[in-house]
């Protein structure tokens, strides 16, 4: 029951992280304006990465060629997730279930995935040698702050 506990805890940080970038990017790409103008965090990564106008409208473009299949993942991973908590926060413990529901959302997960890859090389070929660097160190940064608070949250527990 121990290892379950820990399980479904771990899981559930990391769909809540995972989650909120989905929400973040399924509003930036249903915005027509600007993607910058949405969330900040585009317009910072836009500016720490020197975008010209002219990257900044190509990575748009391939976006945009891309968001109705990508609504489409999105909307079903927000669905499944849901589905998923609904299960976890049940009167009782349906573990056939629930590893069903995640199992479900790991399948939509890879899909999103790969579609990602996908996107990612369509956008690396917009940047320059520099700018994929820049934009690697600024994901190992980000992952390590995650990271952190992720250590921070299971430190508040064994205290």
């Amino acid at each position: 029951m121990k290892i379950v506990m820990k399980s479904i805890f771990v899981a559930v940080v990391f769909l809540a992280f995972f989650g909120t970038g989905l929400t973040y990017t399924h509003t930036a790409m249903a915005d027509e304006s600007s993607i910058t103008s949405v969330n900040p965090f585009f317009k910072r990564s836009y500016a720490r990465l020197g975008l010209t106008q002219q990257q900044m409208y190509d990575i748009k473009s391939v976006i945009k060629s891309n968001l109705p299949e990508l609504k489409i993942m999105i909307n079903q991973i927000i669905e499944e997730r849901r589905a998923l908590r609904t299960l976890v926060r049940a009167n009782s413990v349906n573990e056939p279930a629930i590893r069903a529901q995640v199992a479900k959302l790991a399948a939509i997960g890879a899909d999103y995935s790969v579609k990602k890859a996908y996107i990612t090389q369509q956008i690396k070929a917009i940047l320059t040698a520099e700018q994929v660097q820049m934009a690697k160190e600024g994901r190992m940064f980000y992952d390590s702050q995650v990271d952190k608070r992720v250590a921070g949250v299971f430190q508040w527990f064994e205290e």
